[in-house]
């Protein structure tokens, strides 16, 4: 295979048609992030020729567009004879020269270019990404196989690859209601990720979802339908904390989902009388520690 990084050769420059250059083979109209062209600049002739390799049009269809725009009738191209796919889209990529800046949908486009003509994107990932990446084609497996709602995600960078792609069993209306709330990006990661290990399915998760989101703690409510057990275990120790400690202003913290050895107290005081009921209270504690201890693991 020819190395598709190397150039490929200029045969002469031309100026052809539009309607010649619209008659071209269009599979490289990859970019959709392109920037824009003035129509002034295409009007004026500001712009780098167009690549024609034989049948192909290998870069600048905005370009194109903009000169049609402009009411011109040809542009400057040169004639290029470069055949290969793969050189074609190394060529394409040196020309848009956006590496680490392609969307996921732009890449998806690439993907299936490559896989249609036998080749892989690996070999291209220094122009694509900016680096060498051994598993960018891997990484475009996964989002190729991802719901179209679950890649309108990762594309508005609202989710990452790796968690969008474990949350395929979840109903597919349940993603618009979790981008369209007020949810931090790892409140939302968190929300979507309790929602799948409550196990719920169809109907009853997207009531779960629903309801979680309408009240003022939706990583709780959903926590509590994830992990029952867990949930069973906070609302028996606000019971018992309530019992030893309601009304003295001692507050009391057990590790993080009880799983751990030390407890935490918290008191503040402001007079010799607010002292003497935050110690009584720490007396009650002690005396009922034993009940305490049986939560933690």
């Amino acid at each position: 295979m020819d190395n598709p990084r190397g150039s490929a050769t200029l045969q002469v420059m031309a100026e052809l048609k539009l309607a010649e250059l619209e008659s071209l083979d269009p599979a490289l109209d990859l970019f959709r992030a392109s920037p824009p062209v003035p129509s002034e600049l295409a009007q004026a002739g500001l712009h780098p020729p167009l690549p024609v390799c034989g049948p192909v049009l290998a870069w600048g269809f905005p370009l194109l567009a903009a000169a049609r725009a402009a009411g011109k009738s040809a542009l400057e191209c040169r004639l290029l004879d470069e055949r290969t796919p793969v050189g074609l889209l190394s060529l394409a990529l040196r020309l848009e020269a956006r590496p680490g800046a392609y969307r996921w949908s732009e890449k998806l486009a690439m993907h299936r270019y490559a896989r249609a003509r036998g080749f892989g994107l690996g070999e291209l990932a220094g122009l694509i990404e900016g680096h060498p990446d051994p598993r960018l084609e891997q990484r475009m497996e996964v989002f190729a196989a991802l719901p179209p709602v679950l890649r309108a995600l990762v594309e508005q960078g609202s989710l990452d690859l790796r968690t969008a792609s474990g949350l395929r069993d979840l109903p597919e209306e349940v993603f618009p209601l979790a981008a369209g709330c007020a949810l931090s990006y790892s409140e939302r990661k968190s929300f979507l990720c309790l929602l799948r290990d409550s196990r719920l399915q169809g109907e009853a998760a997207l009531a779960a979802a629903r309801a979680a989101l309408a009240g003022p703690r939706p990583l709780e409510a959903l926590g509590e339908l994830a992990f029952p057990a867990l949930a069973d275990l906070r609302r028996s120790w606000a019971v018992l904390e309530e019992s030893i400690l309601g009304g003295s202003g001692v507050s009391l913290k057990p590790p993080d989902f009880f799983e751990g050895e030390r407890l935490e107290v918290r008191f503040s005081f402001r007079s010799k009388e607010g002292l003497a009921r935050r110690l009584a209270a720490l007396a009650r504690l002690e005396a009922r520690f034993d009940e305490l201890d049986s939560f933690l693991r």
